[in-house]
């Protein structure tokens, strides 16, 4: 097949040429592997063609792709060709530096040339290093990256920093312990003598910010805040200073409020000046930056509201032109935004003024660009005033109803009139030889926004959207089945539980109501629904979220409504996915043997279809909660299922929501999950001692669950038990902040065995070792328990916990004084231990009261005075 590439390329016909490679090009995708005997030769011949600049960009192009394809279907092969891979990304680099000098590109993006050769190297640059990943490919990039980054001509350091830009989400890991070294070769740039180096240094912070927050906010806030700021001023730039606002909007994203906090009096200050510059370029980035700042640093820009927000509203008020249309959607985004940052006692003296403009905006014909702008503005104003937004719903909803109805709006285009479509309104949906169907994607959006907006007015005012409910659920079924639009159906199975807590919270405030019927009606529709999609839902992100909601309603409606013909249809839809799973499963077992697994695109597939075994596990789980004996019957092969995911064969996030699971039979199932439980113990008893703190953490609360209410099988695991969270609570790394939680967890469990079983253990050898695990002195949820214990088996046990001749009494007061009024201490149990020591100071002689008291600190021996006076 390549000697027709040679052959027709040594004729000067690069159409066939072209032919022949989109051939090899399908064939690589579908079946790499048929390469493999030849694959250095062809892609040698292939770099040729791709480096040739004698022949025609497209045909190059194709040949290039041939080796990103590859790269993305077979990168274990990729990786071991490193000369070849160094060859190649030479050349994506070399074609990131074709970029014209553009004498008119501070005008902004309209004004960019065709720079065709520049955008497609980092394309290419990006799907290599999403399939290739790090290990191999950072390595030879930053061989390459400094050169560049020195180079005389501009257009090699703006290559340099553009490539930076676009590795680190494929790269993420082998870059993160090396930011330092690229940090100290991006900062330098911020001086650059050339805006369009300066741009693309902001580019790659606002990049580095979004791929490595928030370790990177918290690093280096100071030297690209600093940084950012100073580009601010370069007044002959415009696209620079919109482009260092744009970097902020992106720093935001991941940036603790106390990271930003000191910062806001010169950063505001300085994107105030970038306004009242009033440069269109400028004034739409710098209006998103403060709204982004804003949100980061929440109530802490109140300060800063009055020097804003009369800006704000006189775009939005004025702005009418439609040269303005973006402007003022972003001043509707904006103004949202600071609302709710500052809250209601802030944005009240605005707020009529603010929802009147909406609403003539919204009577008034659309302007298409404004719509998402203006019903997202409407949702976080609805969060900014609560239940004061009601009055306000007449007029949103019926139009919002109206746009989430849309049906879709498809077209048959034959091939020939292709060009005709407009592309940016238009989306092919099918292929055919000579014709192919189309979807108006503007309308598909107005469709997702409503949905959308719906969603955010419903989750928040809950009862208030009652009258609505009605009209919305056969809106909300239809667009379940919506198959061209992935959101329209994500949006939908949000607002299903929506609907259901307005109608129950609507019963709960209006008990005199008689709406049971409706509600066991309604309950019935949504169920149906959302079991239906799941059982038809192609699309594994929006299978999640039918999962969730459909476990959301559950939780919302509770037990009263469901029965066993809700049941039936849940365990035969549950089982039906979870086979699909395991099917799956298989399948990438079989790649990770083949060492395929590291491919950007099989790592996210791999990650959501266990995402969705995970979530169906929380779903089981749950309704076990909710419904305990009832349900079991439907569960029992479900159970059994993630019982095989208790071994070390499983990924650690399937073995914790199979504990989870175990955890809910035991505690809810009463004696009659006992027979479906019974054969997991061993294996639960076993990963005590699992080196994840999480799993550890779940796995000892089990212990405690099944020592509560399985006291005819704990026994028998008894001894083992204690040795197992012994072993736990004292190796190494058990203090460390990651496994402390799951220490202090281990701790009370040993605590509740010996309060629950104290026949069958030998207190004289195991209290003393619980009191050897003491002091607790992190504020875990634990910890109270663990004190509210020591109280209980002191009174209890009060000759084995004070020691012989009360060696412990010492430690006693010592414990008490230190954990006495923190949240390491209820309350109650503060005043138990104040008792023990007036009974003690009432039993003991006062000598050996004394001499206990003298190894107290003056700081304890004062508490204690104040506690006991």
């Amino acid at each position: 097949m390549f000697e027709i590439v040679t052959l027709s390329l040594a004729k000067g016909d690069d159409e066939t040429a072209r032919g022949a490679l989109e051939c090899l090009i399908e064939l690589v995708e579908f079946s790499p592997s048929f390469f493999l005997n030849h694959l250095e030769e062809l892609l040698e011949n292939m770099f040729k063609v791709a480096s040739d600049s004698n022949i025609e960009d497209a045909t190059r192009y194709s040949a290039l792709e041939f080796f990103v394809t590859l790269c993305e279907s077979k990168p274990s092969v990729a990786r071991k060709q490193t000369e070849l891979l160094t060859k190649y990304v030479s050349l994506m680099l070399q074609m990131m530096t074709c970029v014209e000098d553009n004498p008119n590109w501070n005008e902004g993006e309209s004004a960019d040339l065709d720079d065709e050769e520049s955008d497609y190297g980092g394309e290419s640059l990006d799907r290599t290093a999403l399939s290739v990943r790090g290990t191999v490919l950072v390595p030879i990039l930053f061989s390459m990256i400094p050169q560049l980054l020195a180079g005389e001509d501009w257009r090699h350091r703006r290559a340099g920093l553009m490539a930076i830009s676009i590795i680190g989400e494929g790269c993420i890991q082998v870059l993160t312990p090396n930011l330092d070294k690229v940090m100290q070769m991006i900062l330098p740039m911020f001086r650059d003598p050339h805006e369009r180096v300066r741009w693309a240094t902001c580019n790659a912070v606002g990049q580095l910010a979004t791929d490595f927050g928030p370790i990177f906010q918290m690093r280096y806030h100071y030297q690209v805040l600093e940084a950012i700021i100073t580009v601010m001023d370069d007044e002959n730039n415009p696209r620079v200073q919109s482009h260092a606002a744009a970097a902020i909007i992106n720093f935001c994203d991941h940036c603790e409020p106390k990271i930003m906090e000191p910062f806001l009096p010169v950063l505001l200050q300085k994107l105030d000046q970038l306004l009242k510059q009033g440069k269109m370029i400028v004034l739409e980035q710098a209006i998103t930056a403060v709204a982004a700042i804003a949100d980061c640093v929440k109530e802490k820009f109140t300060p800063f509201y009055d020097n804003f927000m009369p800006f704000f509203k006189n775009v939005l008020l004025n702005a009418t032109d439609e040269a303005y249309s973006k402007l003022r959607g972003k001043s509707m985004e904006a103004i949202s935004l600071l609302a709710v940052a500052v809250g209601i006692e802030t944005f009240s003296k605005d707020a009529k003024e603010v929802l009147d403009a909406l609403l003539a905006i919204q009577a008034g014909p659309l302007d298409e660009l404004q719509v998402p702008f203006l019903q997202q503005a409407w949702a976080r104003l609805c969060k900014a005033l609560g239940k004061e937004f009601v009055p306000y719903l007449a007029a949103l909803v019926p139009s919002l109803l109206l746009s989430a109805n849309l049906p879709a709006d498809l077209k048959v285009v034959k091939e020939s009139e292709a060009h005709m479509l407009d592309e940016e309104k238009w989306k092919r949906l099918t292929y055919d030889d000579d014709k192919f169907v189309a979807i108006n994607m503007s309308r598909v959006q107005e469709k997702s926004a409503a949905l959308t907006m719906l969603y955010w007015l419903a989750d928040e005012l809950e009862d208030s959207f009652f009258p609505y409910v009605d009209k919305l659920l056969p809106v909300c079924s239809e667009s379940l089945r919506f198959y061209h639009f992935e959101q329209v159906r994500t949006a939908s199975a949000s607002l299903m539980p929506c609907i259901l807590k307005a109608t129950t919270e609507y019963l709960r405030h209006n008990p005199q109501t008689n709406i049971e019927t409706q509600v066991q009606a309604l309950f019935q529709q949504v169920i149906n629904s959302l079991l239906e999609s799941i059982a038809n839902e192609p699309n594994l992100e929006v299978l999640i979220a039918l999962l969730n909601s459909l476990q959301s309603s559950f939780m919302i409606i509770g037990k009263r409504y469901m029965n066993t013909q809700e049941f039936a249809k849940l365990k035969t839809t549950l089982e039906q996915l979870i086979n699909k799973f395991l099917k799956k499963r298989e399948l990438f077992q079989q790649r990770i043997q083949e060492e395929e697994t590291e491919a950007h695109y099989d790592i996210t597939a791999i990650n959501l279809h266990c995402d969705v075994f995970i979530k169906i596990g929380e779903l089981v789980a749950k309704t076990i909660e909710l419904c305990g004996v009832d349900i079991l019957s439907f569960v029992t092969d479900i159970c059994s299922v993630y019982k095989n995911f208790l071994g070390e064969n499983a990924r650690m996030q399937e073995q914790y929501i199979a504990v989870y699971i175990f955890n809910n039979l035991v505690e809810y199932g009463e004696d009659s999950a006992q027979p479906i439980y019974q054969s997991w113990i061993p294996y639960i008893v076993q990963m005590i001692n699992s080196e994840h703190p999480a799993l550890r953490k779940i796995v000892v609360h089990g212990i405690s669950l099944l020592a509560e209410f399985s006291q005819t099988l704990f026994p028998q695991i008894l001894a083992n038990v204690i040795n197992r969270l012994n072993a736990a609570i004292v190796s190494k790394n058990s203090r460390e902040k990651y496994y402390i939680v799951a220490t202090h967890a281990a701790i009370a469990c040993v605590g509740q065995i010996i309060e629950f079983y104290p026949s069958r253990i030998d207190l004289h050898q195991v209290l003393p070792i619980w009191l050897s695990y003491l002091p607790v002195t992190e504020a875990t949820e634990e910890a109270p328990e663990i004190y509210q214990q020591l109280c209980s088996l002191f009174l209890k046990h009060t000759e084995i916990i004070l020691g012989e001749n009360f060696a412990n009494l010492p430690l006693l007061l010592q414990l008490f004084a230190n954990v006495m009024g923190t949240p390491l201490c209820s309350s109650d149990t503060s005043q138990t231990m104040i008792s023990i020591i007036k009974q003690m100071q009432a039993d003991f002689p006062g000598e050996l009261m004394q001499q206990a008291w003298v190894t107290l600190s003056p700081v304890q021996q004062e508490k204690l005075h104040c506690v006991l006076a």
